[in-house]
């Protein structure tokens, strides 16, 4: 017997060599018959009455509610290692020389493979907007939800199943004793903070531009992003506060409740000042945005001259070598 599924604790599945499945009932396991004799590798079920079982010499075979039905839909013998359903209309099956194929409710079709080496194991989240397949030597494979990518591995082990916890941290097993552990994080050190144009004068408009970049590989939840301004030296714009995503709660401190941000993505805030008039003849406008994260805050800071500031250039001299 090669895999087990459970539906519940009254209703399971196993598989097995010789093509043998077998139905747990809460008391028994009762024997199953299929129409083929070769070792069945995998069991997935998505209810009682659908699920997949997928084995060598490329056999897929359906669950019903009755009968197992299907065969062999891959010619030359390659072998399906591993069968996961993410919807009832969309089922990922793995297995040797890195084949994978795709059921979208209709029919199955072989999906573009980054790699050659058996893949042993598919985890898809509900809906195929993430996914994961390992295998031999050490291959990671990730579904970003439209391509597989090879993924960075840090063994090569051949690796033999996964499972997530979320889609910020899973575990993966290999032989060598080893397990492999998931834990995507977020990193917004990218973000920046930038004021437009980078000289004023009193009564004219500073437009301040807040860019929050996730340059991790795991989600920013729920981030706040707070900027307060000095009403000694700029008065807001009213209305002016603009957000690509989340919500502004209020102008000053503008309070942005911008949400998750995914891995890659960036969200930008803009808002407008109006820079009041000072007795000096030149003075500076700082101003900083936080950042906020899990209890955690990033400060991104910005200095603008106002008024007749005298500036200093620094002659650039190319000398050939």
């Amino acid at each position: 017997l090669n895999d087990i599924h459970m539906l519940s604790t009254t209703d399971g599945w196993t598989v097995g060599n010789g093509g043998v499945t077998f139905r747990y009932n809460g008391a028994t396991w009762n024997s199953v018959p299929t129409p083929v004799e070769t070792s069945l590798e995998a069991v997935d079920m998505w209810n009682a009455a659908d699920g997949w079982a997928v084995g060598r010499s490329g056999v897929i075979l359906r669950w019903n509610g009755a009968i197992w039905t299907g065969g062999v839909v891959l010619p030359g013998g390659i072998p399906f290692l591993d069968v996961d359903i993410a919807g009832p209309n969309d089922v990922w099956v793995v297995g040797g020389l890195g084949v994978i194929y795709h059921y979208d409710g209709s029919s199955w079709s072989q999906v573009d493979s980054p790699t050659t080496e058996s893949l042993q194991a598919v985890y898809m989240f509900d809906g195929s907007v993430e996914g994961w397949a390992v295998g031999t030597n050490g291959t990671i494979l990730y579904y970003d939800g439209q391509d597989w990518i090879l993924a960075d591995s840090p063994t090569t082990q051949n690796l033999y199943d996964i499972d997530m916890i979320s889609h910020a941290d899973g575990w993966i097993s290999s032989n060598g004793w080893q397990m492999l552990r998931y834990s995507a994080k977020p990193d917004l050190s990218a973000s920046t903070k930038a004021a437009s144009p980078p000289q004023v004068d009193a009564g004219e408009e500073l437009t301040y531009t807040i860019s929050v970049r996730n340059v991790g590989n795991g989600a920013a939840l729920s981030v706040l992003v707070t900027d307060l301004l000095d009403l000694g030296l700029v008065t807001y714009v009213p209305g002016s506060a603009t957000t690509t995503q989340g919500t502004i709660q209020q102008p000053n401190p503008l309070v942005v409740d911008v949400g998750d941000i995914d891995p890659g993505a960036e969200v930008t805030i803009t808002f407008r000042v109006t820079v009041n008039s000072q007795t000096a003849s030149c003075w500076f406008l700082p101003n900083e945005a936080v950042i906020g994260m899990d209890g955690e805050q990033l400060v991104r800071q910005t200095i603008t001259s106002a008024g007749d500031c005298v500036r200093i250039y620094i002659p650039v001299v190319v000398r050939d070598s």
